[in-house]
């Protein structure tokens, strides 16, 4: 399990619920339950650099692509690195404490992270997903029914007479 200590991304033995939100990029930040962002220290690609959490920025250094290997566990990969470098278990550590850093990928053990995912709310009309109904919603949902774009990052959502269609 990957948790907190004050500011700084640990191994675990007890698991913590983070949020992976859909960036209109195709990026993806990961969030703790207060809202803090998992961020690579120093915004480059250099292997080491810590991983802690801060306030979200939108910054290169809080964005993510994961990427499902084939044994079933997924890569994180960091944007600033250019995909190049993920979190990963320092020393492939068991143990709680564990530091979560940066490291070059190479599809190692301590880069291959098991992601379960939990019932997210439904908040029928959220079609964006970011928890909320506004106008963004409004103009995703005609931006698809008028084939400007062909997908949604929130499909069950946008299913507002809960017929099993997007209307």
């Amino acid at each position: 399990w990957v948790t907190v200590d004050n500011t700084n991304v640990l191994q675990h033995s007890t698991s913590e619920a983070w949020k992976f939100t859909r960036q209109p990029d195709g990026l993806y930040t990961i969030h703790n339950a207060g809202g803090l962002a998992m961020t690579v220290a120093n915004s480059d690609g250099t292997n080491g650099n810590n991983v802690f959490l801060s306030e979200l920025t939108q910054d290169i250094s809080q964005k993510f692509r994961v990427r499902k290997n084939t044994d079933g566990t997924y890569a994180v990969l960091s944007a600033c690195s250019d995909f190049y470098g993920g979190l990963d278990v320092f020393e492939i550590s068991k143990e709680d404490g564990a530091n979560i850093c940066q490291w070059m990928y190479w599809s190692g053990d301590g880069q291959k992270f098991i992601l379960n995912r939990t019932e997210a709310p439904v908040v029928t009309g959220d079609i964006n997903a970011d928890m909320s109904v506004t106008a963004a919603d409004l103009r995703l949902l005609i931006e698809y029914l008028t084939a400007v774009t062909d997908t949604l990052p929130d499909r069950k959502n946008a299913d507002i007479d809960n017929s099993g269609t997007v209307n």
